[in-house]
Parts: C-alpha cells; structure tokens; sequence
C-alpha cells in the first residue's frame, strides 16, 4: 500500500457578517443565496470573491465582490469579508496499485507523473479523481478517472482507487454543449462552475447548461436530456443527483393531466415531476421525439405499447 502526502484542500470560510451595510462596487459576479449566512460559503467557491453583500433581490441574491469596497448604510443588506481558518487536514491518500491492470474508461483528465505512486496525490488534487491508470506514454502518464470502471488486463499499465479523494459534485464540464430540453429553472452565475451548487440546491435538478445570456445564466435541467453542439454553452451533471424512479413498461396513466414536458428520455421524467407543483404521477411516449405527460395522480391505467409511466 502506497500512502501519498498532500496538501489540505481550503480552509472553510468564516465570516462577520455587518447589518444594514452596503459593500459598494468592487463587482465580480452574484448567484442565488436564501441568507447571507449561505453566501459566505458560495464567495469562498466563486473565482475572485474575497466579500459580499446579500440583499433579497428575487428572493435573495449574493452579491460577489473583489474587496470590501466602500462600505454604505443600506436597510436590509448585510455584507462581510470572507476569511478562512485552518482545519485539520484530512488523512493523506492511500493507494494500493493493481500491477499490468488498466480500469477501462470513466477518464476525467490526465497529468504527467514519473511513476504510479506519484498518481495518488495528484488524483487526491485533481477535481472528480476517485481512481487512476498509470502508463508509460510520453514518460510516464497518469490518467484520472471518475470511477474504477472495467479493470482489464495491460502489460505495464498500474492502477488504483484513491481513498481520501473528494468526489466531485458535478461532472467535467462538458465545453461547446448544450443539454438540450429538461428546463426546470434558471439562474444567473458569472461562470459555469457557479452552476454546480446552484442545481444541487435545487430541488429537482440533475444537470445543467450555462450561457453568456445577460451576462451569464445557469439553465437547471431535471437531466442531461440530449446533448448539442452550441458555441460558448458549457454544461454537467450532478453526480448523484436522484433521477430514478420505478418504470412501468407498456403502462399509461389515464386522465389527471397536468402538463407536458419534452424530453428524450423516460427516465428523465423524474425529475421534471419531482419539481412540478401537484406532480405526482407521469406517463412518457415517444411523442415528438420524446413527451413526458405530467399527472396529478396515476388513476386508471391501460395497455400502450411504447409507454413507460411511474408514481413520485
């Protein structure tokens, strides 16, 4: 067993939060926070954030700031500096390598790396790496993965699960990709990496896909639903996020409509039902590429070939 030293990922963040007080400019983008208290984390995780101000704008909004600023009265807003204090270090990175093993699949990114036991640490550093294949190619390679997958057979490739790695909430984010259809909600984010806690604090939300629209948008989907070329759009899924439900096969559900939804998928229908208001029920068909009908209750049932319906 090889045992990899690292560095301790960032302290949490503190904050002294100021009543009634206004952080003036100083600007780096906002995202969605029910409380001031919740922005304190959400700064620590956005690029460039070192304070904010919360106000309830739509239903309360952190507003991101490089510095302090000039500090004004304002009713009802509350702003702090976000510090950080330093926490135990979590346990160094344990390694135990399949020798001539390579685990199929599930890469996430690559580095260079002299040998297989200096994969541990930087797997234990590298965003989504739970496991890793090291190979010789161009002088030594570390190949992440999200996830062991299918260990096969390769003469000289070596390779292991990390424990001590910290799962990454969202997927690699996918570039130049729209997840087309699934919509549930909105909201804006300067980056798609803002996106990733905003939809795993949504209810309902299993995906999503950000733009530069008004000056950066998450666009929060019930799943991946069908995956599109667009320039500039960049999207993920939440890894773990729920989506299934029990499907019954050739079953419709009756009556009781309540909307209806495109998607490509029946399992994506979930979702969509989880965050409709009074969904309790939903029969998909093919219809139009893909139509989740969204019901009130299951009620009667029938025999259709090519449905697929489910209870919430």
């Amino acid at each position: 067993e090889f045992v990899a030293s690292g560095p301790a990922p960032p302290p949490p963040a503190t904050c002294t939060i100021e009543n009634d007080t206004d952080y003036s400019g100083s600007d780096v983008g906002n995202q969605p926070g029910a409380s001031a208290e919740s922005c304190c984390s959400l700064c620590q995780n956005f690029n460039g954030c070192n304070a904010f101000t919360w106000t309830n704008y739509n239903g309360g909004t952190c507003w991101f700031k490089s510095s302090k600023g000039t500090p004004t009265g304002k009713s009802g807003a509350r702003s702090s500096l976000v510090t950080s204090v330093v926490p135990t270090p979590p346990p160094p990175a344990t390694c135990t390598i399949e020798n001539d093993t390579d685990y199929s699949g599930s890469d996430v990114g690559n580095q260079p790396g002299a040998s297989a036991e200096s994969c541990c640490s930087l797997c234990q550093n590298f965003n989504g790496c739970n496991a890793f294949t090291w190979t010789n190619y161009n002088g030594g390679t570390c190949w992440f993965k999200s996830s062991k997958g299918t260990p096969t057979g390769k003469s000289g490739a070596r390779s292991s699960l990390v424990n001590g790695a910290t799962p990454s909430p969202c997927s690699t984010i996918e570039n130049n990709t729209d997840y087309s259809g699934t919509d549930i909600g909105n909201a804006p984010s300067a980056n798609a990496e803002g996106c990733c806690a905003i939809c795993k604090a949504k209810s309902g939300c299993g995906a999503y896909t950000w733009t530069n629209y008004n000056s950066g948008t998450c666009w929060l989907k019930s799943s991946k639903g069908t995956p599109k070329t667009a320039q500039g759009a960049r999207s993920a899924v939440v890894n773990g996020a729920t989506s299934q439900c029990d499907l019954h096969n050739s079953v419709d559900y009756i009556g009781n409509d309540l909307a209806s939804v495109q998607n490509g998928a029946a399992s994506g229908c979930c979702n969509i039902c989880r965050a409709r208001a009074r969904c309790k029920a939903f029969t998909w068909t093919n219809y139009n590429g893909g139509t989740c009908w969204l019901k009130t209750a299951a009620g009667a049932t029938q025999t259709t070939q090519g449905a697929v319906s489910a209870t919430i």
